[in-house]
């Protein structure tokens, strides 16, 4: 639901999310994550926050917002998608499911 709940914000504030960005790698404890921003323009001016990835990435389906990722996030992208592990596993799942279009409802 955070997703729903900032775009609503956003939307109230008579802003919109310009674009996602999975823009870094992130160490952590026993490997790397991700991190994302999220640029957002309103009438106050342009603005940009951090965010998990996940929680941009659904932000930009529901919006229809450009998403754009970082080269090197690509690359690790691409190291753990090598092998039989799990998680290299779920990764080609995901890469290999149909492009989903979410409509924001008219108001």
């Amino acid at each position: 639901m955070s997703p729903q709940f900032a775009a609503g914000l956003v939307h109230a504030l008579g802003g919109r999310v310009g674009q996602v960005r999975i823009d870094r790698l992130v160490p952590v404890r026993g490997g790397t994550a991700y991190g994302a921003t999220v640029h957002v323009e309103g009438p106050s001016g342009a603005g940009t926050a951090d965010a998990r990835p996940s929680d941009a990435l659904n932000l930009a389906a529901l919006v229809q917002a450009p998403i754009f990722v970082a080269p090197e996030v690509l690359a690790d992208a691409a190291v753990r998608m090598e092998g039989d592990s799990p998680e290299a596993v779920n990764l080609r799942q995901a890469l290999t499911c149909e492009p989903m279009i979410i409509q924001w409802p008219e108001q």
